[in-house]
């Protein structure tokens, strides 16, 4: 899994030198959880900025109710960033292509869910 100081370092690369906020104040901002050895959960901002970037997404509606043993899986296991949209509609947008495939491929949170634990 890449970190998230590489990530983040990454993605201030791409943008404006002159724009360019400090590695420690995005981290903070970017991502749910900014400690290394935490999930690749991304916060709205950051959400906002792989959306400027275009960078390759992939969201998937689901059903399922966000309980913390989801949100646990999901933060341990995804080897991707990745941003939940809660609402009406809920969905899991991925930022990796092979996670996406794999869901794709079960296309149910739940079955998604125990491919992820036995991983």
């Amino acid at each position: 899994m890449p970190s998230k100081q590489y990530l983040t370092q990454q993605l201030l690369n791409q943008l404006p030198a002159d724009e360019r906020p400090g590695v420690e104040e995005v981290l903070k901002s970017w991502w749910q959880d900014p400690r290394d050895d935490s999930g690749l959960r991304l916060s709205t901002p950051g959400y906002d900025v792989f959306k400027f970037l275009k960078i390759e997404r992939h969201e998937f509606e689901f059903t399922k109710a966000l309980n913390p043993g989801l949100l646990m899986t999901l933060n341990r296991k995804l080897d991707c960033p990745y941003y939940l949209k809660v609402g009406k509609t809920p969905k899991l947008v991925l930022f990796g292509s092979q996670q996406a495939i794999m869901y794709a491929m079960y296309g149910d949170m739940e079955k998604f869910l125990r491919y992820l634990d036995r991983t």
